[in-house]
């Protein structure tokens, strides 16, 4: 440590708060990196995540202090970032319902020409590539985009050849341009970084067609091993509020909403809930980790 640098970077203030909340009100599991790794492997994750989320909390304090950021740990290697969304139990179940939402509804949306997708926050990629599985043999114009240009270089390098695939920059938390022009906004593990969920959510459904899809996967509940690795992807620039006066979240530091609640923030901004998966009898129901999909009346 630095002489005379702070303990906790103030971007990241809200990360040590949390977890003070967490543990004051909730009985969390005791146990070592052992758990940790049979855990993972009993539900499905590959042992280059588990190593990523062992190597984050190995190196908490220059994490907290803003002097190593968990991008380099988590884009260390493909394996590393494709472990935690996509070669996993719970995320190849929820990409392949990915893959079959948008086999559905290119069906049934029936546009007069191509089927307008706009993928927000595209990442690594790790839902695209079932996404564009389920739409394998349709007419599409398919836009892959993140507010990274490291991210869209990275999807033009993977999908790039595909046809129908552009690429390009999109921030879930600007103003919206080309209201009515997508027929499906598709946005896997991204939508809990709005600013202010309410805006965004308003903001996707103007980008939708009447009759248009929002398609998109959320965690539903905190885990421990997300509070210390993955949390840190979610603090806001030096400077800036990580949440906007009027969020649902506003003034409680967390991060996700419940299934419940993203039903209703759905219906107050005008779209309608079809779908929410897994059901709650399913075995990966415990996971946390859902599907949702909602229409533009």
């Amino acid at each position: 440590m630095r002489a005379g640098a702070p303990a906790v970077a103030d971007r990241h203030r809200w990360i040590l708060r949390r977890w003070l909340a967490v543990l004051d009100g909730t009985d969390v599991p005791a146990g070592g990196t052992g758990t940790l790794v049979e855990d993972g492997r009993a539900i499905g994750y590959p042992p280059e995540t588990t190593r990523f989320m062992l190597a984050a909390m190995e190196r908490l304090p220059e994490l907290l202090r803003d002097e190593l950021p968990l991008q380099a740990l988590l884009f260390e290697d493909a394996d590393t970032a494709d472990g935690a969304y996509r070669e996993n139990t719970v995320n190849r179940y929820l990409n392949a319902a990915v893959a079959e939402v948008m086999r559905w509804a290119a069906a049934s949306v029936r546009p007069d020409g191509p089927l307008r997708v706009l993928e927000a926050g595209a990442g690594v990629g790790g839902t695209t590539a079932d996404a564009l599985a389920g739409l394998a043999g349709r007419d599409i114009d398919y836009l892959y985009t993140d507010v990274s240009r490291y991210f869209t270089s990275l999807g033009r390098r993977r999908f790039g050849d595909r046809p129908g695939v552009r690429f390009g920059l999109f921030d879930i938390n600007a103003e919206v341009d080309e209201p009515g022009s997508r027929h499906v906004v598709l946005a896997a593990n991204v939508l809990h970084n709005a600013r202010h969920l309410p805006r965004t959510l308003s903001g996707l459904r103007d980008l939708l067609v009447p009759g248009g899809l929002l398609v998109f996967i959320e965690t539903g509940r905190e885990m421990p091993a997300l509070l210390a690795s993955m949390q840190f992807l979610m603090s806001a620039p030096a400077g800036t509020e990580r949440l906007a006066p009027g969020d649902p979240r506003e003034g409680t530091d967390r991060v996700f909403l419940t299934p419940a609640e993203w039903t209703d923030e759905l219906h107050r901004a005008g779209l309608r809930p079809l779908l929410v998966l897994p059901r709650p009898t399913h075995p990966l129901a415990e996971a946390g980790v859902h599907l949702f999909t909602a229409r533009r009346d």
